[in-house]
Parts: C-alpha cells; structure tokens; sequence
C-alpha cells in the first residue's frame, strides 16, 4: 500500500472519529425547537422532519454557523489567532437571538473543547483559558472549527462534520419525540447527505456577511423556554 493510501485512511478514519456519535460534543441534549414544534403537532410526520431539518441547515447552519466554523478554522491553521475568535465568536453571539440557543451553544461548545483539551489538541488550551477567565465566549461553530483545524482536518473535513453532526442530531431528537424510527432516520440523514453536498459545493460566506434566518424554530424554542417537562435543553 502507498503512502498516500495510508494517509488517505488515516484522514477518513480521523474524520469518521470526531463525527461520531460515540464522540463526547455535548450536542445530544439540543432540538433547535423540534420539541416544542412537536408538542403543538406542527411538526408529526416524516416530511414535516425533513422539511424542519432543511430549513436548519439552509436557513441557520449555511449562512452562520458554515461562516463561523469556516472562519475559526482559517484562524487557528498556523498559529491560533484568539482575537479573531474572539470578534467570530461574538458574530455569533449577536445573530442568535434565542438565549436557549446561545446558552446551547455555549454549552456544547464548552464540551467539546473540554474534550480536545484533554485530547491536547494543538491551540485548544489558550482559547479555553480565555473562556475561563470570561475574555471569549466559545460558541459550538467557533469551537468546532477551533479544535478540528488543531486536529489536523481540511476545512472541508470540518464542514462535513458540523452539518453531519447536526443532522444525525436532529435525526436522534425526532426518535426521542417519537416522530420517526429508526429505519426513517437513517433515510433523512441520507437524504441531508445530498442537501450538505450542495451547500459545501458552494463557497462558505465570509464572516462578515454571515446572516442566519430561521423564524420558526427561533419562535419555538423561545415558546420552548417556558415550557413544563422538557425532554430537551432547547
């Protein structure tokens, strides 16, 4: 076997590790407002699945999060560049206007970073201590690209994850519900497998131009909020 077949395993096996659900990110407690859809019965079926989880990827994920963990990436390859994660980090902050959504993120982010400080992932440590200390915030998309670019994957490795992740997220959330099983869940991951294709086809917006609209998961997890017995965080 060729060098370059080796490396070429070692890559898809890397890739394959962090976009595992075996992975500790911290995200398995999120339904971006999937719960509160559910109990109202807007969202009960297959379709209004798919539909749900179309609109996060295209309505929140392409335009903010890409943006975002595109961003972090570029600004750990060298050298871990904090103040720019610092200035992404609060893009971020800004555009999501649900606190549960940011208190999510924040919490995800904080474990996945927690993860990789223990991994010893090369730039992660001085970003987490400037979160500790309250001098960054550590959004889940900052912090994915932060660690992932430490972990040595391609920003296009990166992408794949985070929308992946996110999907199979949603997809698991939508068993908890009881809206899908498991055989349909694997049929909607493969479905979004084709919508993430064509969104990472396309160039990521600069950060700068990231802009995220998702009125009605937003209007659901703020209903989310004071909701009795929720299954979960958001």
């Amino acid at each position: 076997m060729s060098r370059e077949s080796q490396s070429n395993i070692l890559s898809l096996l890397n890739v394959l590790r962090h976009g595992d659900s075996f992975f500790p990110s911290g995200a398995v407690a999120f339904s971006y407002g999937l719960e509160s859809l559910s109990s109202d019965g807007s969202v009960n079926s297959f379709e209004h699945i798919e539909e749900f989880i179309h609109s996060q990827l295209y309505g929140r994920w392409a335009g903010l999060d890409r943006a975002c963990l595109v961003s972090a990436h570029t600004a750990c390859l060298d050298q871990v560049d904090i103040k720019r994660l610092i200035e992404i980090d609060h893009i971020m902050d800004a555009a999501t206007l649900p606190s549960l959504l940011r208190e999510g993120s924040l919490r995800a982010g904080a474990a996945i970073l927690g993860v990789h400080t223990k991994l010893k992932t090369p730039g992660v440590t001085e970003y987490r201590e400037y979160i500790l200390s309250g001098n960054a915030l550590g959004h889940l998309a900052v912090s994915q690209g932060a660690c992932f670019s430490g972990s040595g994957l391609s920003v296009v490795e990166t992408e794949v994850i985070s929308a992946h992740t996110l999907v199979v997220g949603l997809a698991s959330a939508a068993i908890r519900l009881g809206i899908i099983g498991h055989i349909e869940s694997q049929s909607l991951i493969s479905l979004m497998g084709t919508e993430i294709e064509k969104i990472i086809s396309l160039p990521a917006p600069e950060i700068e131009e990231a802009w995220c609209f998702s009125p009605v998961s937003d209007i659901a997890v703020m209903k989310h909020e004071v909701s009795e017995g929720r299954l979960f965080s958001n």
